[in-house]
């Protein structure tokens, strides 16, 4: 089998899924992570995304730094990886408008997909353009409400393929978060269990986005501590398969 796991950024699927991907790896599945908003910026940025690569300690080099982050994370489970050419949405503009879709913290999670539609409707066609054989897809619930994650699972669900449906860490391992909302009617509930020797392999891949590292966590050893507990909630190792991806094991 060669699941496909849909990723926001350069990160996202491995923090969500990577004891999973290792485990399927080990079991012989060619797994793919396909990050979509992996583009390079643009040269002029603004003021909050000049802070970010600030704080990631990456300077103008950011994306092109967390793709070597990505390919990195990726070999250590034994997946394949893909980088899109779509723009983080940091680095975008409003189409009609003009203006920086995130000029805040805050706008992360309160920006709405409603105001990149053209953006939704050309991720959909590239996502059936690279799976024409209609393979399984891995996809975010959009826990946390990102607006990226929201935008790629708007764009999966309209391509019409099959998609299986996984919980966003880190923001599913908050107590407060909710996500029965978020699971599509009609879903099958999907819990699957981790070997220690896949769960470790997850928290080595998580390291290796060290740019990111101090956006969640204060040390490696706090990290791995989390994944280790999320592991053992609901979120963390179950998945919700769509009515057209029964199929998935």
């Amino acid at each position: 089998m060669k699941p496909i796991y849909l990723s926001p950024h350069l990160d996202d699927a491995i923090y969500s899924c990577g004891g999973k991907i290792a485990q399927d790896c080990a079991h012989g599945d060619r797994v793919e992570v396909w990050t979509v908003f992996a583009a390079d910026p643009p040269v002029d940025l603004t003021p909050f995304a000049r802070e970010l690569h600030t704080r990631w300690g990456t300077g103008l080099d950011a994306v092109s730094r967390r793709r070597k982050e990505d390919s990195m994370a990726c070999g250590i489970l034994g997946a394949d990886y893909r980088h899109l050419a779509y723009l983080d949405c940091i680095y975008r503009s409003v189409p009609e408008s003009g203006t920086p879709v995130i000029t805040r913290n805050e706008d992360l999670f309160t920006a709405s997909p409603a105001q990149e539609k053209g953006l939704v409707r050309q991720i959909r066609d590239t996502l059936r353009e690279l799976n024409p054989y209609h393979l399984p897809m891995f996809c975010p619930l959009g826990i946390g409400m990102h607006v990226d994650h929201r935008i790629l699972r708007d764009a999966a669900e309209e391509s019409g393929l099959p998609l299986v449906y996984y919980a966003d860490f880190p923001y599913a391992a908050d107590p407060a978060a909710s996500f029965a909302d978020l699971v599509p009617p009609l879903s099958a509930e999907e819990p699957y269990t981790i070997d220690m020797k896949s769960l470790e392999l997850w928290t080595d891949a998580v390291e290796a986005y060290a740019s990111q590292l101090s956006s969640f966590w204060s040390s490696s050893e706090e990290m791995r501590r989390s994944i280790r507990n999320y592991s053992g909630t609901v979120p963390g190792h179950t998945l919700w398969k769509g009515t057209s991806a029964w199929e998935v094991r």
